[in-house]
């Protein structure tokens, strides 16, 4: 009974959102976008900048935990006054994320029910959707997005405006997570220079350098 009212409210909020036309630069979980669209934008993108005698940078950020650091409240609030969501939908929303318990089966042991007080509930189907409500405000130079993998490109002749740019763009997205409650995971975020071969950037977040790296598997698709 539950699964199956959960399926009905997302069906539902999926049809508010394409009504809104939510958030063009997001490509996960939604109708007529995919993965494919978000590779296709990123190595575009690039391939243009190379191909013009420009160089890009990229960095390619990761959460800690995403989907389960969400702030309820927040998403609440983001679903009543960023995309006018009310009455009955609001109310089922309200109660899939309050009053969740969980508990874990390891062959024939059992945990203890634990309360689940913050993030979207893995394993849902209205989880998903939640979570790019929560993130569709990051900075508008975070793009595009796909679930929980954002990416920042900067293009330029100039490789420490590049630099300049993506530190810049880095310190916004930062900024944004912490009034958020969450956090960019600095040893699994990469940047990478595309067009200067042999040449690094430094960008930092939360004073950690951010790895240089030389190819980076992006939604399965490696670029090198």
């Amino acid at each position: 009974m539950g699964k199956r009212f959960e399926h009905i409210t997302s069906q539902r909020l999926t049809e508010v959102m394409k009504d809104m036309k939510f958030d063009t630069d997001q490509y996960a979980y939604l109708r007529n976008r995919s993965a494919t669209d978000a590779i296709i934008t990123v190595v575009e993108k690039i391939k243009r900048a190379v191909i013009n005698g420009d160089k890009a940078g990229a960095v390619f950020y990761n959460f800690t935990d995403a989907f389960g650091s969400v702030n309820r409240n927040h998403l609440l609030i983001k679903l009543r006054h960023h995309f006018g969501i009310t009455g009955r939908l609001l109310l089922h929303i309200y109660s899939f994320l309050h009053y969740r318990f969980a508990r874990i089966k390891f062959n024939d042991v059992i945990g203890e029910w634990l309360q689940s007080l913050v993030g979207t509930s893995a394993g849902t189907s209205l989880g998903p959707l939640l979570f790019i409500i929560q993130i569709h405000d990051v900075p508008t130079c975070i793009k595009p997005k796909f679930a929980d993998d954002l990416v920042s490109v900067a293009i330029g002749n100039d490789i420490s405006d590049i630099e300049s740019l993506l530190q810049s763009n880095t310190d916004l997205l930062l900024d944004w997570a912490r009034k958020e409650h969450m956090t960019i995971n600095p040893d699994k975020t990469k940047v990478m220079v595309f067009g200067a071969n042999g040449v690094d950037v430094c960008v930092k977040a939360n004073d950690v350098i951010l790895e240089s790296v030389k190819n980076y598997k992006y939604l399965g698709v490696i670029l090198d």
